[in-house]
């Protein structure tokens, strides 16, 4: 078989978010499939000359790929789609995040208008939320749209066993919309039984990390590698992710938590319920409820057998999201689009 020549637009680490570390991860993968040539262009430079750098690779590799795959959020879609689907190669667009119904659907103005350009002239648009495949489906039918979903590298052997300590993690952006004044409100109550949190990630909000600093039994360590989360979650009675990001889509800390065969106590909000199973492999929550966080995490932190429970079906959701799987399904739909 022909090998498939494939042009690889999108932004590699640092910095180490949920966006660069997964095309990170597809780049590996396919590294390691001899059926594909892969050209990576890093689009996240910074500064005049290192975009010209940019641009001279991609000029170099244009000629010799079958398609294009343009692996960015909406407004990356908007700026760079529309001079793309001008070059004269297939393009596949691969929307991170789970926003893109509301894109297309609040305001207006040009942004919004290239974006239904490209949506609409792409060989084939990938969402990794059948949230938003179903409203493009019924509302932009003209729109190729097929499901790639977040995923994560999965360890081999079994995970670690539950722990009993009555310890959880929250791993991610820190800000109210992820719900971490809640769950900090949550945790006034809860640190007189034992419960014990640690807050993994990045902080801008100056009120938020006084609270972190003042809040008994939470430690607050900045963002880390993502090693540490992996770390972290394996020695957690589960991951606490009480969001409501409106952006929100499968969130990769909650991959990572079900493949260290941890459950997510999460909000019932946007696609996140057809990641997380109420009674399942996690528990749901309504958004912005910190009584009802509270109580959900009180119960799984008195229960040993329900986390075991909840945490051995949630390493077996896992393999439905394993990045081996995923990179052989987005190489099937380039192979795909190149032949057509």
């Amino acid at each position: 078989m022909k090998p498939l020549r494939l042009l690889l637009l999108g932004t590699l680490p640092p910095p180490p978010g949920g966006t660069t570390l997964l095309f990170e991860q597809l780049v590996r993968k396919l590294a390691a499939d001899p059926a594909v040539r892969a050209h990576v262009v890093d689009t996240g430079a910074r500064g005049l000359f290192a975009r010209a750098a940019v641009l001279a690779r991609f000029a170099a590799a244009l000629p010799r790929c079958d398609v294009i795959a343009l692996h960015a959020s909406p407004p990356g879609i908007a700026r760079a789609g529309p001079w793309l689907l001008r070059c004269g190669k297939p393009l596949v667009v691969r929307v991170f995040g789970g926003s893109l119904d509301a894109d297309l659907t609040s305001g207006g103005g040009p942004q919004r208008e290239r974006l239904e350009c490209v949506l609409a002239g792409a060989a084939r648009v990938l969402v990794e939320t059948d949230l938003v495949a179903q409203w493009l489906a019924t509302s932009r039918p003209r729109v190729r749209v097929a499901i790639q979903r977040n995923s994560r590298e999965l360890a081999s052997g079994a995970p670690a066993p539950p722990i009993t300590a009555k310890h959880f993690v929250f791993a991610g952006s820190v800000s109210e919309v992820k719900g971490v004044g809640e769950l900090l409100t949550a945790m006034q109550e809860l640190a007189r039984e034992g419960v014990t949190l640690d807050v993994i990630g990045a902080c801008e909000d100056a009120r938020l990390r006084e609270r972190l600093a003042r809040t008994a039994g939470v430690r607050y360590s900045g963002e880390q590698p993502n090693a540490r989360v992996v770390e972290a979650l394996a020695n957690a009675r589960a991951l606490v992710l009480p969001t409501r990001h409106a952006a929100e889509g499968h969130p990769g800390a909650i991959l990572e938590a079900f493949a260290a065969g941890r459950p997510a106590i999460a909000t019932r909000f946007r696609a996140i319920p057809e990641l997380v199973a109420h009674g399942e492999n996690g528990l749901l929550v309504p958004p912005g409820d910190a009584r009802a966080l509270a109580a959900a995490m009180r119960t799984l932190a008195s229960d040993d057998a329900l986390a075991a429970r909840l945490g051995a079906a949630a390493h077996e959701t896992a393999r439905a999201y394993d990045a081996a799987v995923w990179a052989e399904r987005f190489v099937a739909v380039c192979r795909e689009v190149a032949r057509a």
